[in-house]
């Protein structure tokens, strides 16, 4: 064993290689989809469903379909496609059984090649993509066509201008892309349509409490990322664009904006949300006919309200100070979702390498639940009332410090330039 810790030494350099493989393979697929969409969003979009497809999709389509046919065993050579394939037969346990086919290193050398064409068709692609080009006719109508789908017809746009400007002009500004909102609802959509499929083809196993749990770990978690990123996007382009500093000189005032921005997200975001809280609480009352737990479930949907709630005045704040909306939702993502649990592991090891009686007695699977909503509670609250603060008394000054340090500089050239032999 490596170290003494049960793992030998050819396991870990095949977790190293797998590891090493997935990482090229997500960075060509990044660099593949950059090299088609000049739009950062988009293409971070199209790359994490890629490379979801892989590493999810593809094992749930050859599950889905044995599942239909009550075929067994599973012939495991459709699974080379999937570096999920790979990860799982790494591991001793599955590298070494004894029966059924090893296709690690096929699935090995798929991954790598599938990561080698796709950089080649990048090499490809941007010399012929990265030079603005005159569009013609039929490009501005798909163009016009776009719009019309994206914000609506004339009359509707008139219509909902109209309203929204009554409510909060910069309501209007993050709300008239319908089709923001309707991508929430096709996700929930495509969801639940997988979810039924599985319950139509094996609702014995599909209905426990294991796999509902990942239901709602994912739909939350998509959630939570989506939140965070729509909350830094706006800030972070009207400021890099300068729309911020035009908007801070009309009336409206800095409450408004913040409120409008709120609004934004609410109509995007509410009604998905409370349909995922219903699904939560249909998980909750099955697991609980079961005899599952409830404190989880309530756990769980208490943390996803507060951590919405939290990413978006955190995403507003760290979006107004980063030039990359996508940069300013990782790091809001990081203080909501990754520290709480860096802290709470941090707790158990201590817990764990103190092994007094005390400890032992008093944890156990209920107070572990409990430590984890404390910790997120208040790391949530924390931050959020630091964000949320920050926006109300910062905010004009950060809106405008493009233009007041490029102020400054010049200010600095010109007297470096005066010196001696100016007036």
């Amino acid at each position: 064993p490596l170290l003494l810790g049960g793992v030998t030494l050819g396991e870990f350099w095949r977790v190293v290689l797998v590891s090493l493989n997935l990482l090229g393979f997500s960075l060509a697929v990044g660099m593949f989809c950059s090299s088609l969409s000049r739009d950062e969003r988009r293409a971070l979009v199209v790359a994490s469903l890629i490379v979801l497809f892989f590493a999810v999709g593809v094992p749930l389509l050859v599950w889905l379909g044995y599942a239909w046919r009550r075929a067994r065993p599973w012939p495991e050579y459709l699974l080379i496609p999937s570096p999920s394939y790979a990860a799982v037969m790494a591991f001793d346990g599955m590298f070494k059984r004894g029966s059924g086919p090893n296709y690690f290193y096929r699935s090995v050398g798929f991954t790598l090649g599938l990561s080698w064409a796709l950089l080649l068709a990048s090499s490809l692609i941007v010399p012929r993509t990265w030079q603005d080009r005159i569009q013609d006719a039929a490009a501005l109508r798909r163009r016009e066509r776009l719009n019309r789908l994206k914000l609506g017809s004339s009359r509707q746009r008139r219509a909902f201008r109209q309203r929204a400007l009554e409510l909060n002009p910069f309501y209007w500004l993050g709300a008239r892309q319908r089709m923001k909102g309707l991508a929430v609802w096709g996700f929930l959509t495509a969801g639940g349509a997988i979810w039924c499929l599985g319950l139509i083809f094996d609702g014995r196993d599909w209905t426990d409490e294991p796999v509902c749990m990942l239901t709602a770990l994912i739909a939350h978690s998509v959630l939570k990322f989506w939140v965070a990123t729509e909350a830094a996007r706006r800030f972070s382009l009207d400021r890099k664009s300068g729309a911020l500093e035009l908007l801070l000189s009309t009336p409206i005032s800095v409450k408004e904006i913040i409120r409008g921005q709120v609004m934004s997200l609410e109509r995007q975001f509410a009604g998905p949300v409370v349909v995922v809280l219903l699904a939560d609480f249909v998980f909750l009352l099955h697991g609980r006919h079961q005899g599952g737990a409830v404190l989880p479930w309530v756990a769980g949907m208490s943390v996803l309200l507060v951590d919405l709630i939290t990413l978006s005045w955190l995403g507003m704040w760290r979006g107004l100070n980063s030039r990359r909306p996508n940069r300013a939702a990782i790091a809001a993502l990081a203080q909501v979702l990754v520290l709480p649990w860096v802290l709470y592991v941090a707790v158990i090891t201590l817990g764990g390498l103190a092994g007094s009686l005390i400890v032992s007695r008093i944890f156990n699977g209920t107070t572990a639940i409990y430590l984890w909503l404390a910790i997120s509670l208040g790391t949530d609250a924390l931050f959020g009332w630091r964000a949320w603060h920050r926006l109300l008394t910062r905010f004009r000054e950060r809106a405008t410090q493009r233009f007041d340090s490029r102020f400054a500089m010049t200010n600095v050239s010109e007297r470096r330039l005066s010196g001696p032999l100016g007036p």
